[in-house]
């Protein structure tokens, strides 16, 4: 697949997501109780960075932030950021593609993706933007 058609693809899965947001918004979601276990799995603890790849409207930051995590995310969707933005306003978030993690290398203790990875296009390229940003022995 060439740039372009990457491009286009990618515009496309935003465009859906856009829209899925808009019409649907935390109806598309599991409710905020699903959440939490994340982070007892993670054994996260106060003060550890966490950073949600494909962060939908926030539901995992606001359990993270409930835990005492420094809590950020990105997605592809303006619309769910626009959400994550009034439903958590202290997690950090912006609109990013996981195949460019807009991070510094090894800025994370840990990292979640949760029911995403598979829809996206070059997960390899993901896998790799994960690892970079995630601190050596991170979860």
């Amino acid at each position: 697949m060439d740039s372009s058609t990457h491009q286009i693809d990618q515009n496309s899965v935003a465009d859906w997501f856009n829209n899925t947001y808009r019409d649907h918004g935390f109806g598309y979601l599991r409710p905020l109780a699903a959440y939490p276990i994340y982070m007892q799995l993670l054994e996260a603890q106060p003060g550890e960075r966490l950073l949600d790849v494909a962060c939908g409207a926030g539901l995992l930051l606001k359990a993270a932030l409930m835990r005492g995590l420094d809590a950020s995310g990105i997605d592809i969707s303006s619309e769910a950021i626009a959400l994550t933005k009034e439903f958590v306003p202290e997690a950090h978030t912006q609109v990013a593609n996981a195949e460019e993690l807009p991070f510094g290398d090894a800025s994370f203790d840990m990292l979640t993706c949760i029911g995403s990875l598979e829809r996206m296009f070059d997960r390899d390229k993901v896998l790799q933007e994960m690892r970079r940003v995630v601190r050596p022995g991170g979860r």
